[in-house]
């Protein structure tokens, strides 16, 4: 089981995390999902590429210097790392440009056909992109349950689900 926290997590925040570059980070990741040889390597890469962290230097860049939407990116490719069958991502495209989003949304709906991934987030469009089914919360309690093609009529049966509160 992986998490990917909202913003920007503990790796990239404490003293040594700035330090270390983005391959640094994947590197250490799979070390601790028992990957090696060419089997770690290869999840390093791969995780690297698939993020667009991998050309212009990124990868061996101090992860200090990134850009938030770089942070996002490694943060999902960290949580993906060493294949896990369950991962919780919170908010997972907050503050990317949208082609870099709807890169990362391809990202999350190839990873989650081998494994469950838990989602949040305020974007429906996010969503409905991501996600098979929908749990929409209000104030902390549950209001309706559905998948993406019913949100109209989640939305019809759970009026509380629309207002601000």
């Amino acid at each position: 089981m992986k998490y990917m926290p909202a913003w920007e997590s503990a790796h990239s925040t404490t003293c040594s995390g700035k330090l270390l570059t983005g391959r640094e980070h994947l590197l250490f990741y799979a070390h601790l999902k028992n990957l090696k040889g060419a089997a770690l390597i290869q999840a390093v890469e791969e995780s690297l590429q698939s993020v667009n962290l991998f050309h212009g230097g990124g990868s061996d860049k101090q992860v200090g210097k990134y850009s938030v939407g770089m942070k996002r990116r490694l943060s999902v490719a960290i949580s993906l790392n060493g294949d896990p069958k369950v991962v919780y991502m919170d908010e997972p495209s907050t503050g990317l440009d949208p082609a870099s989003r709807n890169n990362l949304w391809n990202v999350i709906k190839n990873a989650k056909k081998d494994r469950a991934i838990v989602l949040t987030t305020h974007s429906m469009e996010e969503a409905e992109v991501l996600c098979d089914r929908l749990g929409i919360f209000v104030t902390g309690s549950l209001q309706c349950i559905g998948n993406p093609k019913e949100k109209e009529m989640i939305i019809k049966l759970s009026p509380r689900c629309c207002t601000m509160q």
